[in-house]
């Protein structure tokens, strides 16, 4: 996959809109109103809302959607817990992301391009699946269960999200047959085998 509709994590809310409105939508602009959605926002809301002068209802939609949007992780995501948070001024919407090992929020657009895409391919693999693939390789695959490896190539992969290296996979089908999975470093294509 390559870098198409990745969110990076901010983004200017009419300017998506009016984008989305014309037709004429940007790489990630599918991707914000995927994570929106999941979340409970509405995207024409959240642009009304950001021309409004009372701030504190918005303040409060934007903690409850970021708890939404935790609540939804922690029960796909296994290998690590993140909390997510969103704020937004005005027009300007900005996505953080913890994990367990940080110390604090950081912006999405901060964190690594491969754990951009990550997030990314995770929220609209789950919202145009409608969480109905519970169980298949691609969903522990990039929800980071890696199957059957060993904790070097475990620790490997922790790196490659971070760093945006080469991820790596392994399970076993129906029959016990071994497989793997190999995402590329520029995350342009993968190998199953």
């Amino acid at each position: 996959m390559d870098d198409y509709q990745i969110f990076k994590g901010s983004a200017q809310l009419d300017e998506v809109l009016k984008r989305v409105q014309q037709d004429k939508p940007h790489d990630g602009d599918y991707t914000i109103r995927l994570i929106m959605e999941q979340a409970g926002l509405d995207l024409e809301e959240e642009v009304t809302k950001g021309n409004d002068e009372v701030r504190e209802q918005r303040m409060l939609d934007m903690n409850d959607a970021s708890l939404t949007l935790t609540r939804k992780i922690a029960e796909r995501w296994t290998q690590k817990k993140y909390e997510i948070l969103f704020q937004a001024d005005g027009q300007q919407f900005v996505t953080f992301v913890k994990d367990q090992d940080a110390k604090a929020l950081v912006p999405l657009e901060e964190r690594s391009k491969g754990f951009q895409w990550f997030f990314s391919f995770d929220m609209k693999f789950m919202c145009e699946t409608n969480g109905e693939f519970k169980n298949t390789v691609i969903r522990r695959h990039v929800t980071g269960d890696w199957g059957e490896l060993d904790e070097h190539d475990r620790q490997e992969n922790e790196l490659s999200l971070r760093e945006g290296y080469r991820l790596l996979s392994a399970y076993r089908d129906r029959s016990g047959v071994k497989f793997w999975i190999v995402v590329r470093r520029d995350r342009r294509s993968s190998i199953a085998g």
